[in-house]
């Protein structure tokens, strides 16, 4: 595999690799904006021929694994995780932690004193015509 890359690496002009890198950066994997086609449409053809990018259609060029793989990207999937990672932050954690009870044994007390019971009360929209 490492042999075919290079041989795609040693291919790419660097019009070619300036493309390739910004569809790597762009989040949805876009060369470049519909603007920008025809001005690098020449660089374009022939990261198409080396299959480094497929056009989704006419303005929106998208870059392809072997095109991340050539500029040494990461792949789809690893940059995509990245970006998830950077933008939503890590998980929650899976034990909670634990927090003081504001209540004192004494509430706790009255409460079954007074027979009470606590329960959870949410509200919901009434679907009735006339509640």
């Amino acid at each position: 595999m490492s042999q075919a890359v290079d041989i795609i690496a040693e291919d790419i002009a660097p019009a070619m690799a300036e493309l390739l890198r910004a569809g790597a950066e762009d989040g949805l994997g876009l060369c470049c904006r519909p603007g920008q086609v025809k001005k690098n449409y020449a660089a374009l053809s022939e990261c198409e021929k080396l299959g480094l990018i497929r056009f989704i259609d006419v303005e929106r060029p998208w870059i392809t694994a072997e095109g991340r793989a050539a500029i040494g990207a990461p792949n789809e999937s690893e940059a995509t995780r990245a970006w998830l990672m950077r933008n939503w932050g890590g998980r929650k954690r899976l034990v909670p932690e634990k927090r003081n009870d504001p209540r004192t044994d004494f509430d706790y007390e009255s409460y079954k004193a007074m027979k009470w019971v606590c329960t959870l009360v949410f509200r919901q929209p009434d679907p009735r015509v006339d509640p």
